[in-house]
């Protein structure tokens, strides 16, 4: 079988087909040690993280220690980190055994340093880095999004918004407002930040 790999140095819209059984996300990483590069992928189907050759996306080192299912990745690159939210066993829509981690991946060591333990708030999904340097993350059980620190990696804030499920979320280039995107009924939360 064959797979895509999205992955964000090689241009919006560029797919690369590698000989593997299952789905991955991968994004680049620059910093992983002094001169070392490479990408970072979340193989939601195999639980597992890997850290993949640039050139010739060998599995350089595989990480298997989490919790069901490491879902999205966000790349902290300032921190020298990666967060990878822990989705649960379940797909969108149906996920009753939902997760409440953030798994936090070491890019110099490639390895986990911790977990984010988001309590109460179930199913994250995807995150983005805002311009103040917090982390937003999606919970969609829990119709909120968490405004995380990377540094003291704690949850900061709770964003309640109106309806579950609210799968993706961005943030405006000013940093100002927050979408996310409600894959039940077609919508988009619009939250003014300010």
């Amino acid at each position: 079988m064959r797979f895509f790999i999205r992955m964000a140095r090689l241009g919006a819209g560029q797919v690369v087909c590698l000989p593997e059984q299952t789905a991955v996300e991968a994004q680049p990483v620059a910093c992983m040690s002094d001169n070392n590069h490479g990408l970072l992928a979340v193989d939601k189907q195999g639980n597992r993280v890997l850290f993949l050759n640039p050139d010739t996306f060998a599995v350089e080192r595989e990480l298997n220690a989490f919790p069901l299912r490491p879902h999205e990745l966000l790349m902290l690159t300032p921190w020298r980190k990666a967060c990878v939210p822990i989705y649960g066993d379940g797909v969108h829509g149906d996920n009753p055994h939902s997760g409440h981690k953030v798994a936090v991946i070491d890019l110099a060591t490639r390895d986990i340093s911790g977990f984010i333990n988001l309590s109460s708030l179930r199913a994250p999904h995807s995150g983005q880095l805002g311009r103040d340097g917090k982390v937003y993350l999606c919970c969609e059980k829990s119709a909120v999004v968490a405004v995380i620190d990377p540094v003291s990696e704690r949850v900061e804030k709770r964003i309640p918004i109106p309806l579950h499920n609210a799968h993706r979320l961005t943030l405006s280039p000013s940093g100002r407002k927050l979408f996310t995107d409600n894959e039940e009924d077609a919508t988009i939360t619009v939250v003014d930040l300010c």
